[in-house]
């Protein structure tokens, strides 16, 4: 029963990435009851069934310990440090909240993070349940205009202790 549920925010992190209909795409991350907030560089839609913020999630605009869940696709790693977001993403966790978020580990000077890099800098932070993830790795790639050796695309989920 959906009136049993209780409320939750949710936020997703550059939800304009989504290659598909974002209306179809915020149907799995939100609950029946509850917010859900798409935070963007730009705001791309007023018409879209959900809230939207410009933000950076190096600074997400939100008090400690208020999201129930975070999520992103494909924007971490490709337009946000990774540590810091990640750093973000657990404060702004309530305790329990989860995060599922998949990364581009893209090995560059400007934005540079391993798999083995992430899974260090992941231990430092009060999470638990942590998994990782890889889903593909591509060998060479043309990413913004400028070529990249190898970008290892990864899923990571976690809950807030």
């Amino acid at each position: 029963m959906v009136d049993n549920l209780p409320e939750r925010k949710v936020l997703d992190i550059g939800f304009s990435n989504y290659g598909l209909g974002l209306e179809d795409n915020f149907r799995h991350l939100h609950a029946p009851k509850g917010t859900t907030i798409g935070l963007d560089l730009e705001l791309i839609d007023e018409n879209l069934p959900f809230r939207q913020i410009k933000g950076k999630g190096e600074d997400l605009p939100f008090e400690s310990d208020t999201l129930d869940r975070i999520t992103s696709y494909g924007t971490i790693g490709a337009h946000a440090d990774i540590e810091e977001t990640l750093e973000e993403i657990v404060r702004t966790l309530k305790p329990g909240g989860s995060s599922f978020i998949h990364i581009a580990l893209i090995p560059n000077e400007e934005v540079s993070m391993s798999r083995f890099r992430l899974l260090k800098f992941l231990k430092t932070l009060s999470i638990r349940n942590v998994r990782v993830k890889t889903l593909y790795k591509l060998k060479a790639q043309t990413l913004y205009g400028r070529d990249f050796p190898s970008i290892e695309h990864v899923r990571v989920s976690f809950r807030k202790i």
